[in-house]
């Protein structure tokens, strides 16, 4: 029961601190908004591109895929209960998102931006977000190891988490990655990889509410 409690907590507690990331998208958003409408904010770091970047990027990378990706383990703890080994990688993974928004934030606020219109970070941020994958693939194998038999949707899971922080290192490099390759924003089949990701994690939802 005690085990029970720490993960809720964890969960509860860290659903309240990435709200404030939530909370500093709209904010952003709105002021972008006032910008719109014609009114200008007198300021060197609130300028138009600058806000526009800050709240795409929080909307991305904030509250909204960081609760995501606690879905799997949400499930695996609802099933066979969870690990606590696994929870302490959790724990490392969610700190380091947290690393990387706080640095996203300060870069995109003082003008270090791509001039791209989704992913305008600079490149080099990636790898906290890809050691925050590694956590991620470590939480969610020991977590896995509760199984006795491991269902399909856990081993698809578990592989994709360990492809992601490769993956992203590739498709995000200035000189090789799609992302970089056009100022307008992501490739078409860029955008489609980020709609079909949402099969899974309705599958997850559906499953998890069952």
């Amino acid at each position: 029961m005690e085990n029970s409690k720490l993960f809720s907590s964890f969960i509860n507690t860290h659903f309240k601190i990435s709200l404030l990331f939530f909370a500093l998208g709209l904010f952003f958003g709105v002021i972008y908004s006032i910008n719109l409408l014609g009114y200008s904010v007198d300021s060197i770091t609130l300028l138009p591109s600058n806000m526009r970047s800050l709240h795409i990027s929080l909307m991305l990378y904030g509250f909204i895929p960081l609760m995501l990706s606690y879905l799997p383990f949400l499930l695996i703890s609802k099933e066979v209960g969870y690990s606590l080994q696994g929870l302490h990688y959790l724990k490392l993974y969610t700190i380091f998102w947290y690393i990387f928004l706080v640095f996203m934030i300060s870069s995109l606020l003082f003008g270090n931006t791509r001039g791209l219109a989704f992913y305008d970070f600079p490149y080099e941020l990636n790898f906290i977000l890809a050691l925050a994958g590694v956590f991620y693939a470590l939480a969610l194998y020991e977590f896995i190891k509760r199984y006795s038999k491991n269902p399909t949707w856990v081993k698809v899971c578990l592989g994709v988490v360990v492809i992601a922080p490769i993956a992203l290192l590739i498709l995000m490099n200035p000189i090789i990655g799609q992302v970089e390759s056009t100022v307008t924003g992501p490739h078409g089949d860029n955008t489609l990889g980020m709609s079909l990701a949402l099969i899974p994690l309705y599958y997850l939802i559906i499953k998890l509410l069952n």
